[in-house]
Parts: structure tokens; C-alpha cells; sequence
């Protein structure tokens, strides 16, 4: 380890030379979009003002591009002309500045049509361990630890059906028969990001194979709302994500 350091002693002197510039509010870039690589910049909201609502710098995934746009003048996302070539969900987030649809591909209607009720809305939650607590798990395994469900009714309410564990006894067989209960009668068992909670079912399944098949059937049911959300539609609060 001595050695290691002292390698690196030569090049404080010039790593100290640089920062200093902005210890004194002097920015070293020309594009605030570039202070979050690759950390945040301590200085960042001092030495720039605050930025705009749909700055070019909260394109979903551009950073890079962010730069080269705001080096050419353009301020706020509903500036920017079309053909720029770019991602799909920066795209998305361009139209719908521009007041147009986020996609060219209609009303979401025809995408709900796997959404037939009664519906379940279901949402896991997991746990990586570095020393598992419960039988038949491994360091850091992603463990489903608790789910939360709400279940349509007749008369369109919903009841709620929720487990955790209480204690490091064996959780699958009563969270397997939690989630079983939870989503009996539902035609389409709704999610968001349905992989995840695909994912979570098939460890479930996997603990238990003389239970599975109940297990399986609540994954076939599976029905994703996160396509619907990202294809068709862009809530002001979600920016320039999809992630509810």
C-alpha cells in the first residue's frame, strides 16, 4: 500500500493547481450539463445559476448530447427542432414540450386491451443480504421480502393484501400463499416493470417447485402498465423518465 501512494504523490501538487480555480468560483467548463460527470460538482450551484425548466440537460439519457446542444444555442427542450436524431425517450420528452403527442402511434387505448378486469395490482419489494437469513438463499441473492396487492372488486373498490416476514424463520411458504390469495380472480395481474415482479414469482416458484404452478399462473396473468406509460404518455412530474 506504501508504494501505491507514494506513486501517486507526484501528481497531488497538480491536482491541487486545478482545483483551486474553483475554490475560488472560477468554473473550468462552459456547459453546466458536464458538472454531473462524474460526480456532482460541490460548486456547481454557486458558480451557475439556476437552470431553466426543461433545460437541455435533463434529456433522458443525452448528457453528452445535452453539451453539444447547448453549445449551439439551445436553451430549453421545447427549442429544439425535429430530426435531431435523438434516443426514443429523449424524443418522447422533445414532442411533449412541443406540445405534441410523446409518440406518433396513436391513443394509449389499444395498449390496455391485456388490462381486462378484475384487475390486481401487485408490487414486490426485495432484500440482498450479505449473510441470508432465511434457508436455501445465497450472499446477496435478491430475495423477494414483502409484497403489497390490491385487488379489484365488483363494485370497483379495491382490497388490499400486503406480507413481510416478522423474523428470520421460512418465509417462502406463507409469502407464496399470500401472493396466491392476493391475485385469485383476477384476469390480468397489473405491474410496473412487470419483469421484476415476473422475476420475483419465478423465485418463489424456484424455492418451492412442489408449489410453483400457482406460482406461474400469477406470472402468466402479468400484464405491464411501464410500455403503456413510456410509449404514450408523459406526466410533468415524471421529467424525463418513466420510473413511477
Amino acid at each position: 500500500m506504501t508504494a501505491d501512494v507514494e506513486a501517486l504523490q507526484g501528481g497531488i501538487r497538480l491536482r491541487c493547481s486545478r482545483s483551486c480555480p474553483c475554490s475560488r468560483g472560477h468554473c473550468l467548463t462552459s456547459c453546466p450539463a458536464a458538472l454531473s460527470e462524474p460526480y456532482g460538482c460541490p460548486f456547481a450551484a454557486r458558480c451557475w445559476p439556476v437552470l431553466p425548466a426543461h433545460h437541455v440537460s435533463t434529456l433522458y439519457l443525452a448528457k453528452h448530447r445535452a453539451q453539444e446542444l447547448e453549445a449551439q444555442g439551445y436553451v430549453t427542450i421545447q427549442e429544439l427542432p425535429d430530426g435531431l436524431g435523438l434516443n426514443p425517450q429523449a424524443e418522447r420528452q422533445r414532442r411533449a414540450r412541443a406540445g405534441r403527442p410523446p409518440t406518433g402511434r396513436g391513443r394509449p387505448r389499444p395498449s390496455l386491451e391485456s388490462f381486462s378486469p378484475p384487475l390486481a395490482f401487485l408490487d414486490f419489494e426485495t432484500v440482498q443480504f450479505a449473510i441470508p437469513l432465511w434457508d436455501g438463499c445465497h450472499p446477496f441473492d435478491q430475495v423477494p421480502a414483502q409484497f403489497s396487492c390490491h385487488r379489484e372488486r365488483p363494485d370497483g373498490k379495491l382490497d388490499h393484501h400486503e406480507w413481510a416476514p416478522e423474523g428470520p424463520g421460512d418465509r417462502v411458504p406463507r409469502s407464496r400463499r399470500r401472493v396466491v390469495e392476493a391475485c385469485a380472480g383476477a384476469r390480468a395481474v397489473v405491474a410496473y416493470s412487470a419483469g421484476f415482479e415476473k422475476g420475483c414469482l419465478d423465485a418463489l416458484a424456484n424455492a418451492l417447485p412442489y408449489q410453483a404452478a400457482a406460482l406461474r399462473d400469477v406470472a402468466f396473468r402479468l400484464a405491464d402498465l411501464l410500455p403503456v406509460v413510456r410509449e404514450h404518455v408523459l406526466p410533468p412530474g415524471l421529467r424525463r423518465g418513466a420510473s413511477a
